[in-house]
């Protein structure tokens, strides 16, 4: 798959979780019951949240693939990815602490 099929396929999922998430809005706001509109509200905010965290851990470590296979100084990558160097430093710090969480030997609960 190519670079345009990657992003073609990107941009249609992120245009099928907007059209979720009006939708979500929508049945929200229609809600009489303040109680269930609430707990809707709240499993759509968790699962939101736990799809954030997801594609930013995924980011992050694509940061540091990034910085590793072309072999860039911090302040080339940070110029490479479109983010300050102290912004680069900080997802790069964040990806090797992931990595080293899953690394084999680690218990995870």
């Amino acid at each position: 798959m190519d670079e345009r099929q990657t992003s073609r396929v990107v941009r249609d999922a992120i245009r099928a979780l907007t059209r979720a998430y009006s939708r979500i809005v929508e049945h929200i706001d229609a809600t009489t019951d303040h109680q269930q509109a609430f707990r809707d509200a709240t499993e759509a905010s968790e699962a939101l949240r736990k799809m954030y965290d997801h594609i930013t851990a995924i980011r992050a470590n694509t940061v540091l693939q990034i910085k590793e296979a072309e072999q860039l100084s911090l302040a080339r990558l940070a110029t490479q990815i479109g983010v300050s160097k102290s912004r680069a430093n900080e997802i790069i710090r964040t990806a090797k602490a992931a990595r080293k969480a899953e690394s084999p030997g680690r218990r995870t609960e």
